[in-house]
């Protein structure tokens, strides 16, 4: 159910059901297009903080034990029946890529040298 502009402008309030799951099937129904610019802008903070975050906790005694009996490059992962997601997730990535951000970050822990020049899908298969 859609509820009209309020005063003084603004997008239509969207309701999403409580039942079980609705909220994900709202979410994994949206595009880019729907969202406004700050919150396209603050989910790519966001993903370039967690790869930050991912990429300093290499550096922990776990990261360390982990690292031993594995070798490569990770990955996320969607489920398959989700397409939009998996191309959005890609673009963003993409874009931290194309724009730079994602080698400061490596740079910034002394992992430059671990760069890719593309997020790709299901390199892993």
């Amino acid at each position: 159910m859609t509820e009209p502009p309020k005063p003084g402008g603004g997008a239509p309030v969207r309701h999403v059901s409580r039942a079980p799951g609705a909220a994900a099937r709202f979410i994994a129904g949206l595009s880019w297009a729907d969202l406004p610019a700050e919150v396209v802008a603050k989910a790519k903070l966001c993903l370039a903080d967690t790869l930050a975050a991912a990429i300093a906790g290499r550096v922990t005694r776990s990261s360390a034990i982990a690292t031993t009996f594995s070798n490569g490059i990770i990955g996320v992962g969607i489920p398959k029946t989700n397409t939009q997601l998996r191309d959005a997730v890609q673009k963003s990535l993409q874009s931290l890529i194309d724009d730079g951000t994602y080698m400061q970050i490596l740079n910034k822990y002394g992992e430059g040298s671990l760069a890719v020049n593309s997020a790709q899908i299901n390199q892993g298969k």
